[in-house]
């Protein structure tokens, strides 16, 4: 019977603190809950200036269709990552036609586009690169054979070569002058 009474009694013991625990209890998150309502149709509070400014998407570039900024003075553009395996999608043959739609749509909209090429990643699942460069022949595109501005400097292999001096005068003109094919 002493049991059963003093279960009984840490039973409702437990439901009381904890009762009274979550009603007492407030979570600081929530203090951010209405936040922005205060700033809801505020005008932007930045002085005007010659800095142009760009929404940034990353490699999403169905999410300029439609956005808000569109319809801001504030913004010029959007920023928008091309994988270098988008522009080059076999050996020599390229295809700019994504950045072309791009910027016809933004054009429509009175905005520019600023372009950033991706040619590496921080994840190993994601290869920004056209399969050719994963090879042999480019040393599955290792840093130490890729191209520099100085073809002919120790850490580059494979310059001079003809391969090399190819894919040099597409994306280094400058060097490619310079080397000796």
């Amino acid at each position: 019977m002493k049991l059963k009474r003093s279960l009984g009694l840490a039973i409702a013991l437990g439901a009381a603190i904890a009762t009274t625990s979550a009603t007492a209890w407030d979570n600081p998150a929530d203090r951010y809950a209405n936040a922005n309502k205060q700033y809801t149709g505020a005008a932007c509070p930045l002085a005007a200036d010659k800095i142009e400014h760009f929404v940034y998407f990353s490699r999403d570039r169905d999410a300029i269709r439609d956005h808000a900024f569109l319809t801001s003075d504030r913004f010029v553009g959007a920023q928008i990552m091309y994988a270098w395996r988008q522009l080059e999608p076999t050996e020599g043959h390229y295809d700019f036609s994504l950045i072309q739609s791009d910027v016809d749509y933004l054009a429509k909209h009175g905005k520019r586009l600023f372009i950033q090429l991706q040619d590496a990643s921080f994840s190993p699942e994601y290869k920004p690169v056209p399969d050719y460069l994963v090879t042999g022949e480019y040393d599955g595109a290792s840093p130490r054979n890729m191209p520099t501005t100085e073809p002919s400097k120790a850490g580059s292999p494979s310059a001079g070569t003809p391969r090399f001096n190819s894919v040099s005068r597409h994306c280094f003109p400058r060097s490619a002058s310079s080397s000796t094919a």
